[in-house]
């Protein structure tokens, strides 16, 4: 890394080892070496640097000015892919190769997004899916059903998807993902997201019973009985409820007061809703399967469930889909992208990583 210490003349950030460096020429510094991703050859009089393969060489303005993650992503002037520099003292032409050199491990190179940018392909910027559950035109429960909510063991999770997703953040950390090794390529080398960080990030169980249940079941009649309502076929997407008949039948919490078993099932519709919506939300954002209402039959032993584990793999694939260059949009539970860098790169957050923190440490201490 001491090779690659000055900036270059358009005050680039480039990439070493996968990770964004501010400026990578020093005159005679990096004569002969050769690097994982990088390859520089000394071939005669000049010199040429090319960015590699993990992002285009983003133009930082003038020198010295430092990028932030939030802004790597945004619609930036491209940098060149070679430029020419002549010494007094002497002068020299480096070729540098980008990507991976050898696709042994990292063999799905051809369909990274790294490698469309690095062809010059058009900016391109994922669409964040998720369909928060409303209510009342508010981002947050009825408060009646918020005790059954907590002995679900959901409710942390719950008060942390009010956070707005920074997008532009997100797509930074997408372009940086490696299906293959499930893991980001960063400056200080290779990290991912792991179990102990849902834990200590969301609240929410990483350890219990799988998630894995009968699916020769009557879907209709397991609504009937858990959610009191038989759905119509209109209502029906496959195996999947619709999120418009889930909020049409469940629209006021009025009519539930005094009734514990209409309470309960207000909450499963809640639940439901915010499953399929910001948990395990698809692409569609509209529709939640039903497969998901076996494990909310005993609210108190929904806490008993691997919640965390599923969701870390649901998001894991998600991400692997969303490193493909013709992805649109991504699913699964993004928000866990974000805090997970405010956590481990508090630069990033700034004022409101000490927020979350902050927060953080609230719901651990009152959690009951």
């Amino acid at each position: 890394m001491g090779l690659f210490h000055s900036y270059l003349p358009w005050g680039a950030v480039l990439v070493v080892e996968g990770a964004y460096l501010r400026g990578a020429y020093r005159r005679n510094a990096t004569r002969g070496v050769r690097c994982r991703w990088w390859q520089a050859v000394a071939t005669g009089a000049g010199c040429a640097l090319q960015p590699g393969a993990y992002g285009r060489a983003l133009h930082a303005g003038a020198k010295g000015r430092a990028l932030h993650a939030g802004a790597l992503t945004r619609a930036l002037p491209e940098a060149p892919r070679s430029f020419n520099m002549a010494s007094s003292s002497s002068s020299n032409h480096y070729d540098v190769a980008y990507g991976p050199l050898e696709d042994d491990l990292l063999w799905m190179q051809k369909s990274h997004i790294s490698q469309h940018i690095w062809n010059g392909a058009n900016q391109r910027t994922l669409k964040i899916r998720r369909a928060t559950p409303l209510y009342n035109h508010r981002e947050a429960p009825p408060e009646e059903i918020i005790p059954l909510l907590q002995v679900s063991g959901l409710y942390p999770i719950m008060k942390l998807a009010q956070l707005k997703i920074n997008g532009a953040l997100v797509n930074a950390f997408i372009e940086r993902w490696r299906p293959e090794t499930h893991t980001f390529h960063l400056k200080c080398g290779e990290a991912t997201i792991t179990l102990q960080d849902v834990f200590v990030l969301l609240g929410i169980s990483m350890d219990g019973r799988p998630l894995t249940g009968n699916t020769n079941i009557d879907w209709f009649e397991l609504c009937h009985e858990l959610l009191g309502v038989m759905p119509d076929d209109d209502a029906v997407d496959g195996n999947s409820l619709l999120f418009s008949w889930l909020t049409s039948q469940f629209a006021n919490i009025n009519d539930f007061i005094g009734n514990q078993q209409g309470l309960e099932r207000f909450a499963r519709a809640w639940i439901l809703r915010f499953i399929g919506g910001v948990m395990f939300v698809d692409k569609s954002s509209k529709r939640v399967p039903m497969r998901y209402l076996q494990f909310l039959r005993d609210l108190r032993e929904c806490s008993t469930y691997a919640w965390g584990a599923a969701l870390l793999g649901n998001l894991y694939r998600e991400m692997c889909i969303a490193t493909d260059y013709h992805a649109k949009s991504i699913g699964g539970f993004t928000l866990l992208i974000q805090l997970w860098a405010w956590e481990r790169c508090p630069t990033i957050g700034g004022f409101t990583n000490l927020i979350i923190r902050s927060w953080r440490m609230i719901l651990h201490v009152f959690q009951p």
